[in-house]
């Protein structure tokens, strides 16, 4: 996004192989490209060569996948669960397997036992309102509910939320970490601290759900990653 705002600043995306051990020549051609300009905006390092994608050239193509009749029944953790896209998965999971679904996210909701007296008392338009109504939607569907309230960047938030997930239901067969923090403004006004909140989510937030669910206590290795 930076070129659409400042045209003098030019952006490349050097990928180096994951798989490969960083060496000299790795660093030393890190170097180069950060150093020599260059109009190649994408390069990546394999085997000891160097690869370019010429924009002129570059072309997209659907990939094929196999047809697949719904998704497997099963349990299943979205983070940022209670969001638009959380939702949005949640509702497909509950239409396509009746899964069991665990939905979290950093304020939570209601104890469960007043939702029907919170609906009462609240607008339609509000959010908690809103969150309620979709929830009770889900259930209808066939699917199982259960609400984590936790920051997905607060690694014993996330924990306890595992670990409650693999006592109630047994294990955890998949995961969609649809948590974040949506970005927005110029770029000149920017500060540190804004572009660190829109990054931890998704980047610590990984990080955070990966010690989470590997865990070493008897209940948390219950769970199974894909």
């Amino acid at each position: 996004m930076i070129p659409q705002e400042f045209s003098h600043i030019a952006c490349r995306q050097v990928d180096l192989d994951a798989l490969a051990a960083i060496g000299d020549d790795q660093i030393a051609g890190l170097v180069t490209e950060l150093s020599t300009p260059g109009t190649d905006r994408v390069v990546a390092y394999r085997q000891g060569r160097r690869w370019s994608a010429c924009s002129s050239r570059r072309q997209w193509s659907p990939l094929a996948r196999p047809a697949v009749a719904g998704a497997p029944e099963g349990v299943y953790l979205i983070t940022g669960g209670l969001g638009g896209i959380g939702l949005v998965l949640a509702d497909h999971l509950a239409r396509t397997a009746k899964a069991k679904l665990v939905l979290t996210s950093r304020r939570g909701l209601p104890p469960r036992d007043t939702w029907q007296d919170y609906l009462a008392s609240h607008g339609a338009q509000d959010a908690a309102s809103r969150k309620i109504r979709s929830v009770i939607a889900l259930e209808d569907l066939g699917a199982e509910v259960s609400i984590g309230s936790a920051d997905v960047v607060d690694e014993a938030g996330m924990k306890a939320v595992v670990d409650e997930a693999c006592a109630r239901f047994g294990r955890i067969h998949g995961v969609i970490h649809a948590a974040g923090i949506a970005g927005g403004g110029m770029i000149q006004l920017k500060k540190p601290e804004v572009a660190a909140a829109v990054l931890a989510p998704k980047v610590l937030g990984t990080q955070v759900l990966e010690r989470a669910l590997a865990g070493s206590s008897s209940t948390s290795s219950c769970c199974a990653r894909r």
